[in-house]
């Protein structure tokens, strides 16, 4: 897969990257104020912070996550993990299954989906991928012109 320049080139800004991952503004410096994972804070440039659509892409992620409920802190490990093999923009696999077990929460990665009487979440990680770029480009070209 051919990356575009924004993929590793952090050229967007905190509102833009919450507008690519489709969550409010509050939303976004809430997680960078609780961040675990330090590949992902952005980069700063005078009192302004900048991200890259693979940074978007471990928000993305961290939403998916928590919208399914997934708590903060146990999503963003996992989502930094996601995002970390997604360096080159190759996804490991193209699902994600999601399943509560009380207190506990598994994350299965797998190529196919196989249904089954446990209750989960599927996470098409493609999908994922493919909206943060879409959503990139769009943003990235709003600033070209």
């Amino acid at each position: 897969m051919t990356l575009p320049i924004f993929w590793r080139r952090a050229d967007f800004s905190v509102a833009e990257t919450a507008d690519i991952v489709d969550v409010p503004e509050d939303t976004l410096r809430g997680w960078l104020a609780r961040n675990l994972v330090p590949e992902f804070t952005g980069v700063k440039s005078g009192s302004r912070l900048w991200f890259s659509a693979h940074d978007a892409l471990y928000f993305a992620i961290l939403r998916e996550l928590t919208a399914y409920g997934v708590s903060v802190r146990p999503a963003m490990r996992e989502a930094g993990s996601i995002a970390n093999n997604t360096a080159d923009g190759e996804l490991d696999h193209e699902y994600m299954i999601v399943r509560t077990n009380g207190a506990a929460t598994d994350f299965e990665m797998t190529d196919a989906v196989v249904i089954d009487d446990k209750p989960g979440a599927v996470i098409p990680l493609r999908g994922v991928l493919e909206r943060v770029l879409d959503r990139a480009a769009a943003v990235h070209a709003t600033e070209a012109s």
